[in-house]
């Protein structure tokens, strides 16, 4: 009679695979429930839910040999889907003042675009990102996205965005849809522009201009006339020039703030100074002369000696001769760039 030894030993690799097999069956019949939910969601235009979906298929298809076939094909059905979707510009306010609200709000639509049919898409979470910070608003019945700026407290030329808050875990999707933003089919920006409202703080400009070889010019103050006027023009009251050219030459900040607090004393609040040099002067095969107006401004407060705003621009000027190239630089510097420097950021 056989005994107990005699028995044939269990396979312990074969049970080892079955139990694999179960386990991996099981998993792959999660990932078909979720499959389930994340078509369901596509067809609602449900996107948050449709990517936490893609995101659960994408854990669970970790280590399973099916797994990564079902994953690469639900996340291309979800791509798909989000190619369909569109952002669409409905109301953008004009330029408004500091310490005045923009007269109308910011918005979009969000909709599917499915041949020549736009669907409108609710409940769609934007990122809106502007100047005051960041916050996520939901679309509405209509696909529409409304934010209401809160009244500008500085001047600044900006931009406020609105992108897809969607943030999927999954790295490939996730990468996906920031190139999608990037192209601008899940994100839209809008000028957010604001002007100074400090308009009539009594002002002294003082530009030095250089000439070609490097040598500074004391016999005219061409850059700070430029600037000046279009200032006016805009609205700058109890503003005007003056000559400081040792000063600004040297360099020597604290002996320009030094002479310009001893001629003004009282009189004075805001100095704007700087320098206006020329650099890359050549003239090319065609005759013409091309030249670069590097420009630095610097605006303070002569009262406190705070920094109120700084800035380095370089500015191409072309002519017939060098002393039109010079004079074209110069001009769109101090006549154009630096105007709007100034007004969108004092």
């Amino acid at each position: 009679a056989g005994s107990v030894d005699d028995s044939p030993a269990p396979n312990k690799a074969a049970t080892t695979m079955g139990t694999q097999k179960i386990r991996n069956d099981e998993i792959l019949a999660q990932i078909t429930m979720l499959e389930g939910d994340l078509r369901q969601s596509i067809a609602e235009f449900r996107y948050a839910d449709a990517v936490s979906s893609l995101d659960a298929i994408a854990d669970l298809a970790k280590g399973v040999p099916a797994g990564q076939g079902r994953l690469d094909a639900d996340r291309s059905l979800l791509n798909g889907a989000l190619d369909a979707l569109r952002f669409e510009p409905i109301s953008s306010p004009s330029e408004t003042m500091a310490g005045v609200a923009f007269k109308k709000p910011f918005a979009i639509r969000v909709s599917v675009l499915n041949g020549d049919v736009k669907t409108p898409v609710s409940g769609f979470e934007c990122l809106v990102s502007s100047p005051s910070g960041s916050q996520v608003i939901e679309s509405g019945p209509d696909g529409v996205v409304t934010f209401v700026p809160s009244v500008p407290d500085r001047a600044g030329k900006n931009a406020l965005v609105f992108s897809s808050s969607l943030a999927p875990k999954d790295a490939e999707l996730r990468d996906s849809i920031a190139l999608r933003s990037e192209k601008g089919f899940l994100s839209l920006s809008f000028p957010h522009v604001v002007s100074t409202k400090n308009r009539r703080i009594a002002t002294t400009i003082s530009l030095l201009d250089f000439d070609k070889n490097g040598t500074a010019i004391t016999n005219m103050n061409f850059s700070s006339t430029t600037l000046l006027k279009p200032l006016i023009q805009r609205g700058f009251s109890r503003i005007g020039m003056a000559d400081f050219p040792n000063q600004l030459a040297s360099g020597d900040e604290a002996a320009l703030l030094k002479a310009a607090k001893a001629q003004f004393g009282a009189g004075v609040q805001r100095f704007i100074y700087g320098t206006v040099r020329i650099e890359n002067l050549v003239q090319g095969d065609d005759g013409a002369w091309s030249c670069e107006a590097v420009g630095k401004i610097t605006v303070r407060d002569l009262a406190t000696g705070d920094l109120i705003y700084e800035t380095t621009e370089r500015i191409p000027g072309v002519g017939k001769t060098e002393a039109a190239a010079i004079t074209d630089a110069r001009k769109t510097l101090s006549g154009e760039t630096f105007v709007d420097d100034l007004f969108y950021n004092m």
